[in-house]
């Protein structure tokens, strides 16, 4: 067996592990859908990968024949520890167990599969095969889009959208159907279309040339996919990664670091970009402005006092203001069940802690992870995971900083695809088929991070 795996290419049988999955989960879900079965398969797919990615992980200890530990090792190790203690005082462990909601669905499996793909995605170390990695992310990012856009322009054929049958062209709520893609939630769909974005984005401040106007082309296109989403939480995850962009450029230029792709006027040139995209939108598709009105008094208390509490919760679900509802709700759990929360994806729970006989409206999903991982798994683990964001932006930033290389260029689109996402958590809810795409970039820049092991275990005859 070992004699086998000495002769095996572990990190190019990795890297097609990882891009087969990337794949698969739009093509099932897409084949699914044409079936009715929404959502069917996804988290199987995620889990399958994690239980495979552990096996693999063990594989390549054998080849290289020793275990190296990592800062971020440990703290995914304890990120699972919390997980299985949110599990154990769980208030329904059978939901922790299991997830909630077909579409929701991160059990205790889901959690564990998220933190062995970091840890086997920050285990590929060649950089042709991390720059496969970010192709398959840019297929995914093409035909994403170009199937969003057709659902947005009713052209798409196949209606569907969170089991609901409906007339091509109008969603659930009556209005000129959204973007949702192969992810049958224009939320959902608005977080990747992010990463998308910030992939693209980067690209382009990093290119000359040719290349240059392609990923411009690209950026914008990718951009015009968060836009027919209808959801702002897109809007909110790009301007996010923007932000961060200005952020480190002002730094570099304090620290008189020269780099072509944090110029100010290329990331104002790209900013500009987005503005007109998302006017063009606009006059292609006037009720486009609803979603920006909406932005505006959506995020007040009253109004989600209004709209949140609702015996059906129809208003609450098509107005974004719920969510402070939502966010409250939760909240008011945290000073009892701070240290390990009220349960892995018992969110629910916190509509009912204090009121058994509740029959108002209640969600599965915290609408903000920051949020949903304090309230279901405790401040302990909601630390840790910003020590891990912290880590991985810190550490991926300084690497682009003071180097320059092909793998420099991978990092610095990495981290914008990274930001964006974790800019549009501050408003969006982790699901199984999305959230596994973020894990696998958080595992590729903590590579970056990680050049170092704390410790080296070695047994057996090593090939290296």
């Amino acid at each position: 067996m070992k004699n086998l795996l000495l002769k095996l290419n572990m990190e190019k049988i990795i890297t097609i592990l990882i891009v087969a999955a990337m794949i698969l989960l739009p093509v099932v879900e897409f084949i699914c859908s044409l079936n009715a079965k929404h959502f069917y398969f996804q988290e199987e797919i995620v889990v399958l990968l994690g239980e495979v990615s552990f096996l693999f992980l063990l594989f390549l200890a054998l080849n290289k024949g020793k275990i190296s530990i990592y800062k971020s090792d440990i703290l995914l190790i304890v990120l699972f520890g919390f997980a299985l203690l949110s599990l154990i005082f769980s208030k329904d462990i059978e939901q922790s167990l299991n997830g909630g909601k077909l579409f929701y669905r991160e059990g205790i499996l889901v959690f564990f599969s998220y933190y062995c793909v970091a840890l086997l995605s920050s285990r590929i170390l060649q950089t042709n095969y991390r720059k496969l990695i970010l192709k398959a992310f840019l297929g995914l990012a093409l035909i994403e889009t170009f199937v969003g856009i057709f659902q947005f322009f009713g052209i798409w054929p196949y209606p569907a959208l969170l089991g609901n049958t409906v007339e091509v062209g109008e969603n659930a709520f009556g209005i000129p159907t959204w973007a949702f893609a192969f992810t049958e939630n224009c939320n959902y769909f608005a977080a990747l279309a992010v990463i998308f974005t910030g992939l693209t984005g980067a690209a382009f401040l990093l290119s000359e040339g040719k290349k240059r106007i392609l990923y411009f082309i690209l950026t914008a296109f990718c951009f015009y996919g968060v836009v027919v989403t209808y959801s702002r939480l897109g809007l909110l995850g790009v301007l996010g990664f923007i932000c961060y962009l200005f952020l480190i450029s002002f730094i570099a230029h304090k620290q008189k670091i020269k780099k072509i792709a944090l110029a100010p006027r290329k990331i104002f040139m790209l900013l500009s970009l987005y503005i007109a995209v998302y006017l063009l939108a606009i006059l292609i598709s006037p009720e486009l402005l609803g979603s920006t009105k909406k932005f505006a008094t959506e995020f007040t208390v009253n109004n989600a006092l209004a709209t949140g509490v609702t015996e059906t919760g129809a208003n609450a679900e098509s107005a974004g203001g719920a969510r402070l509802f939502i966010w409250k709700e939760g909240l008011e759990t945290v000073p009892k069940y701070w240290y390990i929360g009220t349960g892995l994806d018992n969110y629910v729970y916190s509509f009912f802690w204090d009121n058994p006989d509740y029959t108002g409206y209640y969600q599965d999903k915290g609408h903000n992870e920051y949020i949903h991982i304090l309230v279901t798994q405790g401040v302990f683990t909601l630390v840790t995971w910003l020590t891990l964001i912290f880590y991985n932006l810190t550490t991926a930033t300084k690497r682009f900083f003071y180097t320059d290389n092909e793998e420099t260029k991978l990092t610095f689109i990495l981290i914008v695809m990274y930001g964006g996402y974790l800019c549009q958590a501050l408003a969006n809810s982790s699901v199984t088929n999305v959230a596994i795409y973020n894990w696998i970039i958080t595992g590729l820049l903590l590579y970056v991070a990680d050049k170092k092991p704390l410790k080296t275990f070695t047994f057996g005859q090593s090939n290296s």
